[in-house]
C-alpha cells in the first residue's frame, strides 16, 4: 500500500513531468484543489488550477525548450519539498525584457501542501536575480 507521503510525491512529480516538461497544462485541473493558493506576490489573487496553469504557461511563452529537472524531493505527510532547476532558451518577452535567445537556468526550491491528494498551497523560492542576470547579461 502506498503511503500518503509517497502518493503526494507522485502528484508533484506528475506536475513537473506533464505541466512543465510537456506543456500539458490541463493536468492542473486534476491535481490542484479548486481553492489552491500560491504564496508569491506575482500570483496573489489567483486560486485553483489557474495558479498552476498561469505560472507554467507564462514561462513556456517566454522560454522555449522549458524543462524542470528534479534534483531532490522529500515528502512528509501532506507536505512535499522539491529542489531543482528550470532550463530553457529565452525566446519570448519576459517581464519587460525582449527575447535574447540565451540559454538560461533558474534554481528553485518549492514547498507544496496537498489536501486529499491535490495541491492546495505552493510556496516557491526561486532565484529571480540569477535569471535576471542571465537575461540582461549583467
Amino acid at each position: 500500500m502506498t503511503s500518503t507521503a509517497e502518493a503526494n510525491k507522485a502528484v508533484i512529480l506528475r506536475l513537473y513531468e506533464e505541466a512543465v516538461n510537456r506543456a500539458e497544462f490541463d493536468v492542473a485541473d486534476e491535481i490542484t484543489a479548486p481553492d489552491a493558493v500560491m504564496h508569491h506576490a506575482l500570483f496573489s489573487g489567483r486560486t485553483g488550477p489557474e495558479v498552476i496553469k498561469s505560472t507554467w504557461q507564462s514561462l513556456h511563452e517566454s522560454f522555449s525548450d522549458l524543462h524542470f529537472e528534479v534534483e531532490g524531493i522529500v515528502a512528509d505527510g501532506d507536505s512535499v519539498a522539491v529542489r531543482g532547476v528550470t532550463t530553457g532558451r529565452h525566446t519570448g518577452a519576459f517581464r519587460d525584457h525582449a527575447p535574447t535567445g540565451r540559454n538560461v537556468s533558474q534554481r528553485a526550491h518549492v514547498f507544496y501542501r496537498l489536501k486529499s491528494g491535490r495541491i492546495s498551497e505552493v510556496w516557491p523560492l526561486v532565484d529571480h536575480m540569477g535569471l535576471h542576470a542571465q537575461i540582461t547579461g549583467a
